[in-house]
């Protein structure tokens, strides 16, 4: 019943601002003057884990709103009618629900904005990763509720932003899964708000690269690249147009620029992380549906990571040419067209270290050149730029020799049975 729903949820907000003094902001009004007292850290406990478990479920029985969609399985496209072996396609979503156009909807109102602003109280003051990533799973299936209020729906993205810039991966995986679903759910200007944050809390975290940070800086783009999916339309078109041109930009004003470093604010890690990010996304969804208007993005992005892989043609930028060029590989694989890869990679091949006799190596020279060379051209390498001795080094050419090679490979497999292979060759 709705009285004993507004009793749990005074009994909640006694729990969430326990030690506190004054009622919460955001709570909603309700229970703010209830005089109640938890008895043992047991009973708190128990109490939030109920009310965090089951509060969707109870209030989607008091409004008689189905219950929530599972979790979707993030996989590759499937195709329309099903494969050869008779795998039937995969059930359309469900049509979205108005949770305001319940009959019980203004009753329930204060309720439902009581728990959502002290859970997102609670979520500010715990500490726990693993708490904080348990709020943001329970949650999630309340974000159609969050049509009570735009307030609380404004505050939610942010502090789930904030989650995600985070330094916990797990967390930051239930918040991104948090704001995707508030970019469904909720109407303008909410899905503007989660593309914008989640892509600029991208640009902040690939600041810098290490081989511990390089696994979270993936996890950050694939939750990027799926929240533009599941957003589409013309929304996701426009807030990827805008940063292609702001890189753009950014590539424009190094070459045109006299300054003798002008090339740094593109041999970056920032810049370049961004570039394989656009070139990931714009491959990934431009064969769908919802987001096939991206496809028109294809040759930008190509164009700018051609020219990032070119701009200083200087030997020890070796490693940033491979990944540009391998991102390039990927994005015109994707995409179905032809990318001017071969020329780049031939002309790597011609670099005069490659010809010239190994160097002696002096006293005590067989101590840590090997091993940073042994990763320079390395795909999952953490370096943009090899230092003069591993360019000498044995290691280091022989791997870079097998990444021209492969990405060779790569960009000519899309044209194997196509009647130009021949003379591409």
């Amino acid at each position: 019943s709705l009285r004993s729903l507004r009793q749990l949820m005074q009994t909640f907000r006694a729990a969430a601002h326990h030690g506190e003094v004054g009622a919460a902001e955001d709570d909603g009004g309700a229970g703010a003057q209830a005089a109640l007292r938890l008895g043992s850290g047991a009973a708190f406990n128990t109490l939030l884990l109920f009310v965090l478990r089951e509060a969707d479920g109870l209030f989607r029985r008091v409004l008689d709103l189905p219950a929530a969609e599972p979790d979707e399985v993030v996989a590759a496209p499937a195709k329309t009618g099903g494969d050869a072996a008779g795998t039937p396609p995969p059930p359309a979503p469900r049509p979205r629900v108005d949770p305001r156009s319940a009959p019980r909807w203004r009753k329930a109102e204060p309720l439902i904005k009581s728990y959502l602003g002290n859970t997102l109280h609670l979520l500010g003051t715990m500490t726990d990763p693993a708490m904080r990533a348990f709020i943001l799973r329970c949650a999630r299936p309340s974000v159609p509720l969050l049509v009570c209020s735009d307030r609380l729906a404004r505050k939610w993205v942010q502090a789930a932003l904030g989650v995600f810039g985070g330094p916990d991966a797990g967390p930051a995986l239930q918040a991104a899964l948090f704001v995707r679903a508030a970019a469904r759910a909720l109407p303008d200007p909410t899905p503007d708000a989660a593309l914008k944050g989640l892509y600029r809390e991208y640009v902040k975290s690939s600041k810098f690269m290490s081989a511990t940070h390089a696994a979270r800086l993936a996890l950050d783009a694939a939750c990027v690249v799926e929240t533009y999916g599941a957003v589409g339309g013309e929304a996701a078109y426009r807030h990827a147009f805008i940063y292609v041109r702001q890189l753009a930009q950014v590539v424009r004003g190094a070459m045109g620029s006299k300054a003798k470093d002008a090339f740094r604010a593109v041999y970056c890690w920032q810049t370049v992380s961004c570039l394989e990010l656009w070139a990931r996304l714009v491959g990934d969804l431009a064969g769908k549906e919802a987001t096939a208007s991206l496809g028109a993005l294809a040759f930008p992005v190509a164009h700018l990571l051609q020219t990032a892989a070119g701009l200083v043609p200087t030997p020890r930028y070796l490693p940033l040419r491979l990944r540009c060029l391998r991102a390039l590989v990927g994005l015109a694989a994707a995409v179905g067209v032809y990318a001017p890869v071969p020329p780049l990679l031939c002309d790597m091949l011609e670099w005069k270290g490659l010809h010239a006799a190994p160097k002696k190596r002096g006293r005590g020279g067989g101590g840590g050149t090997t091993g940073v060379a042994s990763h320079a051209a390395d795909p999952d390498a953490v370096l943009l730029r090899a230092s003069k001795a591993s360019l000498a080094s044995p290691a280091f050419q022989a791997d870079l020799v097998e990444q021209v090679v492969e990405l060779l490979a790569d960009a000519l497999a899309p044209w194997a049975a196509s009647p130009a292979f021949p003379e591409l060759a």
